[in-house]
């Protein structure tokens, strides 16, 4: 082994003991997808939300916006229902961008799972999103 392997070897063992993985899922009540989902109707801007999905599901995202927020004007209890509706039709969505499967938003808290990554213009261009590991 040279010196320099063995630097790299050092520094990678120590780089992986100080970096933690993040806690943030795409999935989760109170990952950065679904709270950027919350923004979005709270604000009444769908674009917020949009930097979730592939362009491909942009559309179906923008009439789950509109209809969860005609439903949310009405209030209470409908209101509530409406958000959830719009949160698991777009993190659904969004998962489908990413080629998993979607089965529910799962509860706050850290989990074992790979965190959540929002789409750049590179990764459109490239059709692709991935959960960074």
């Amino acid at each position: 082994m040279t010196f320099t392997t063995f630097l790299r070897t050092l520094a990678s063992s120590i780089t992986s003991l100080v970096i933690r993985p993040a806690s943030a899922h795409c999935d989760t009540a109170d990952g950065p997808a679904v709270v950027d989902g919350r923004r979005a109707l709270s604000q009444g801007n769908v674009n917020i939300a949009l930097k979730w999905v592939m362009p491909e599901g942009e559309d179906e995202l923008r009439a789950a916006f509109d209809r969860a927020q005609r439903v949310r004007a009405v209030g209470g209890e409908a209101a509530a229902l409406a958000e959830q509706w719009f949160l698991e039709n777009m993190v659904r969505i969004h998962r489908a961008g990413e080629g998993a499967g979607y089965d529910g938003i799962k509860p706050a808290g850290p989990m074992s799972r790979p965190r959540c990554v929002p789409p750049t213009r590179r990764w459109r261009r490239a059709a692709s999103s991935r959960c960074a590991a």
